[in-house]
């Protein structure tokens, strides 16, 4: 943790857009890296896409024609209720 707060980071940009029957966030930055790392034991952008998957959303990342890197999900605001089973232990 010390150690990143040292190290400078690229800024990051947060849009949330609420819309009718779904929200949108989309998180990008301007790094140069391939892709984000992923911390040991975490699950990453794997566990993200399921977790969208889960509620009937879905997750879309990689790499911006501008440089940089972007994370975005569309999540509905109403699942169904066999997606709210399916999720829910």
């Amino acid at each position: 943790m010390a150690s990143s707060a040292r190290r400078p980071r690229p800024p990051r940009h947060v849009h949330l857009a609420y819309l009718r029957r779904h929200l949108t966030i989309t998180i990008t930055n301007d790094t140069t890296d391939r892709a984000p790392a992923t911390a040991p034991g975490g699950f990453g952008l794997i566990g993200m896409r399921e977790r969208a998957h889960s509620v009937g959303g879905d997750l879309h990342t990689g790499t911006r024609p501008e440089g940089g890197f972007e994370v975005a999900t569309s999540l509905p605001l109403n699942p169904t209720a066999s997606q709210r089973s399916d999720s829910t232990p």
